[in-house]
């Protein structure tokens, strides 16, 4: 009900529900490549455990640079995972809070990490008592949540709504647990309306990748959950205070989230545009290629081909970008 609530507001919120996956053998570590970054997965390798130390252009470098934003990274998370520590300075963040930061007395999962609800509440804490985000400083924000991943299972004591014995178990535990994060997200923005910059605070919520994976098929032989499910790992965008409002139907890719935030952020000027294009170019063609499997999906009948071909040449240029450090060298 509250990410229904706020892509209802047609005018206030930008709404992409088509995002491919584009995450690779990194998975959730990938994701912050493409969204903070904007750059696709390395081929044969994860960036985070090879190239931990490179130097990378990212969203909050270019909000520190045009605004003075500092930027914080909260996790419930070891900071060992995906090398997320070494990431962070690579990315310019500045603080960095970890599994270590939080009281962990609600745990979900398997294993066992702290709840999306929790993990919330306890932000809003911290930003209520002005340990991250004091207001009246500009900051840059990103929340990684946990519950919604692979097992499903939320503990009896979390579940406030039940599903019909006519969905597939695995399919009634996602959306129990989508349920569940769905209130912990409606947490946050409850304090972030509270705060005196909320209008001028934009607020970004997407997944790091699809998260069904084998079990879409099974999930999708069941006739009722047809047209509820999605054939293809689509992973939503919803940013709520966008200068543009509207719902984009077309296909994008993960890689398309970078320009297109540097859009709605007003920092065009920014030396690194990235690898996608934002969707807010009307020339923007409406396809994205997964980097797991290579396949297109979208339109790609006005592309041409050698349109097409350079798309496709776009994570091998990106690999080498990576491998080769070549931002180091960059003013």
């Amino acid at each position: 009900p509250v990410l229904d609530s706020l892509i209802a507001d047609t005018a206030s919120t930008l709404y992409a529900p088509n995002v491919l996956t584009q995450v690779a053998a990194g998975r959730s570590i990938d994701c912050q490549l493409l969204v903070n970054a904007g750059m696709l997965p390395m081929q044969s390798s994860v960036y985070s455990m090879r190239y931990p130390q490179n130097r990378y252009y990212t969203l909050n470098r270019a909000l520190a640079e045009k605004n003075g934003a500092r930027s914080y990274i909260l996790t419930c998370d070891k900071p060992i995972v995906w090398n997320q520590e070494p990431i962070a300075r690579a990315f310019g963040i500045d603080t960095l809070l970890t599994r270590s930061s939080w009281r962990n007395d609600e745990l979900v999962g398997n294993p066992a990490k702290l709840s999306d609800g929790s993990f919330m509440r306890q932000a809003v804490e911290k930003m209520q008592a002005g340990e991250i985000w004091p207001v009246g400083e500009n900051a840059f924000l990103q929340f990684v949540t946990y519950s919604g991943h692979n097992p499903f299972r939320l503990p009896e004591n979390l579940r406030t709504v039940t599903f019909s014995d006519r969905f597939p178990e695995r399919m009634r535990d996602y959306m129990m647990m989508a349920h569940y994060t769905d209130s912990a997200i409606g947490t946050l923005l409850s304090y972030l309306r509270s705060r005196p910059d909320y209008d001028r605070t934009l607020i970004v919520i997407t997944g790091d990748h699809e998260g069904l994976a084998m079990d879409r098929a099974a999930i999708l032989d069941n006739p009722d959950a047809r047209g509820i499910v999605s054939p293809g790992q689509y992973t939503p965008l919803i940013v709520v205070n966008s200068p543009v409002g509207g719902r984009y139907d077309a296909v994008l890719g993960q890689a398309d989230i970078y320009p297109t935030l540097l859009n709605l952020m007003q920092l065009d000027s920014y030396r690194w545009k990235g690898m996608g294009n934002s969707i807010l170019d009307p020339s923007k063609a409406p396809f994205a290629i997964s980097s797991m499997t290579g396949e297109l999906a979208g339109d790609t009948t006005a592309v041409s081909p050698e349109a097409l071909s350079n798309i496709r040449s776009a994570r091998a240029i990106s690999d080498l970008i990576i491998s080769t450090d070549a931002f180091a060298i960059m003013p």
